[in-house]
């Protein structure tokens, strides 16, 4: 995927994200989710980040930043969780003689 890009995902999908280094010596890799730092999935690859089922919570914007002696560089993807639709109601409600029905439903 481009840096930047927006990625769909359905709730309760797994999902991994991977970011990749080359440099010599290896680079430190990191990764935030608007602003705050993550904890990898696997310590002994910082670079991977593992979602067993992606929850609404997951949304926002993942970066991944490698830091080297020489700089730094990071690349980042837009997590944008999406929920299947779902039917509320219906509510219903005597008004004389006549009965009123309301449902509603709401995705993202």
């Amino acid at each position: 995927m481009g840096n930047g890009s927006s990625l769909p995902v359905q709730e309760g999908q797994p999902l991994r994200l991977v970011c990749i280094d080359d440099s010599n010596p290896p680079a430190r890799v990191s990764w935030t989710r608007d602003s705050l730092t993550l904890q990898p999935s696997q310590p002994s690859n910082p670079g991977i980040l593992e979602f067993p089922r992606v929850e609404l919570v997951n949304h926002g914007r993942y970066v991944c930043q490698a830091q080297h002696l020489l700089g730094s560089l990071e690349a980042s993807v837009s997590l944008l969780v999406k929920t299947p639709l779902k039917l509320f109601g219906p509510s219903c409600s005597w008004e004389g003689e006549d009965i009123h029905c309301h449902c509603s439903a709401q995705s993202q």
